[in-house]
């Protein structure tokens, strides 16, 4: 079955180029997983640190709140629930949400993303996406040489006012992974929202290798919800590693809290041994904070520079789990290290808790548009947490936050995009504004 699975994935993406990456129909015959089995690294960790029971006056024995190893023993994967938003495809909500800040106190950064932005597309001569290569792009106002790396999708996003490529010309030269063909060619970023380009000698390929890393805001105001999400990480490392056999994967954690605590960052290299990074998960609880603004850009900075992600035709993941956005006057500077994971080809998949609002939903939402990726919110259909504020949307999709999660993942591995399956979706809903963007 796993052999069919991986050549499922594969066949996937050599069926389907960058002009037409949606998939739906190919993800009703992927694997979703359900609630798995124990898995035996966790048996090995009981072993370890295994006591003896406690017991009551009766002499039988009582279970403990917690499990030894710093997980909720309570707790089941699969509880929380998040919806999705794709920017990218839907760009209307997102330019709302950036005009009621332009105004702000952080209104100088919102006003550099207005405006549609622009995908950078390479593709081989059969339209397969070729990830893993390297654009250099001369000409944008911000910068003198712009370096990006495509997705395995074969993208790379511009957005017209934070790049300075709003009415240029732009010369991009385009190196294929792992081969030594290069092209040059002109762009004209006002003309299109799509660019693509063609590499005639290079083949693309689906990326055997996978590097995912997990930030983790660990303030005291996600207590609520962080001990669900350990349980959910646990389930989804195990699930992919299991889904994916024929790909390599390697795990890293950023946890983060705020100046004064007593840490600001925490960083847990790459390892392709979950033992470990369910032991260093396992290490983290929430605490500290005190105001409502956090230590986001330094986390973000943390995970560009300090983890050594792999270059090449490798699917790159992080997803940041946060409540909070970063203090004023370092929205610039978090946008500053999205620009480092972007360069580096990293997908940034936000999943917002509760306690988001209107400036932490557009830091998120602009991470997730500047590398391509989705953004993902919990909501209020597990019960669990407090209230959480719907985002500026249209209508949206409830789904189970593990099976949205792991089918990010997948889009990634695979260089397509998958629609949920049927039954996946729990109910449809409707975000905040919506008349004002149909209004429009």
């Amino acid at each position: 079955m796993k052999r069919i699975i991986s050549g499922l994935a594969l066949v996937l993406i050599a069926g389907c180029g960058c002009n037409e990456y949606r998939a739906k129909d190919a993800w009703t015959s992927f694997p979703v997983p359900r609630t798995p089995s124990r898995p035996r690294y966790r048996q090995k960790t009981a072993r370890r640190h295994e006591t003896a029971p406690a017991k009551t006056a009766a002499g039988y024995p009582v279970k403990p709140d917690r499990r030894d190893d710093g997980f909720d023993r309570r707790i089941q994967s699969g509880i929380l629930t998040a919806g999705s938003l794709d920017d990218l495809d839907n760009p209307d909500t997102y330019k709302e949400l950036t005009n009621k800040l332009r105004w702000g106190r952080n209104g100088s950064v919102a006003r550099k993303f207005i405006g549609s932005p622009t995908v950078i597309c390479v593709t081989d001569k059969d339209g397969r996406p070729i990830g893993g290569a390297d654009l250099q792009i001369d000409g944008a106002e911000r910068w003198s040489t712009l370096r990006l790396r495509t997705k395995s999708n074969g993208q790379a996003v511009l957005m017209p006012f934070w790049d300075g490529v709003d009415d240029r010309q732009l010369r991009v030269r385009v190196t294929a992974p792992g081969s030594q063909e290069t092209i040059e060619t002109t762009i004209y970023p006002i003309q299109s929202e799509k660019c693509n380009i063609e590499l005639q000698q290079c083949r693309g390929r689906a990326p055997r290798q996978l590097d995912m890393a997990f930030v983790i805001d660990c303030t005291g105001s996600m207590s609520d919800e962080l001990e669900y999400l350990k349980v959910e990480i646990e389930s989804i490392v195990e699930t992919i590693s299991r889904r994916f056999p024929g790909v390599r994967p390697r795990f890293a954690l950023v946890a983060y809290r705020d100046r004064g605590d007593r840490y600001v960052t925490r960083v847990y290299d790459f390892t392709t041994d979950l033992d470990r990074l369910i032991c260093h998960l396992g290490d983290q609880s929430a605490n500290g904070g005190g105001d409502y603004p956090e230590a986001m850009h330094a986390a973000l900075d943390d995970a560009a520079e300090r983890l050594p992600w792999r270059a090449g035709n490798v699917a790159r993941v992080a997803f940041l789990m946060a409540d909070a956005p970063p203090h004023d006057g370092k929205v610039g500077r978090t946008f500053s290290a999205v620009d480092k994971l972007r360069r580096q080809g990293v997908a940034i998949y936000p999943v917002a808790s509760s306690g988001v609002k209107d400036l932490a939903e557009f830091t998120m939402r602009t991470e997730a548009l500047l590398t391509g990726s989705d953004y993902l919110f919990l909501t209020d259909d597990s019960g669990v947490g407090n209230a959480h504020e719907a985002p500026t949307a249209d209508k949206y999709n409830v789904e189970v936050l593990r099976d949205l999660m792991v089918r990010m993942i997948a889009q990634e591995i695979c260089g397509l995009k998958f629609g949920p399956r049927s039954g996946d979706v729990i109910r449809t809903a409707w975000g905040k504004d919506a008349w004002q963007v149909y209004r429009q």
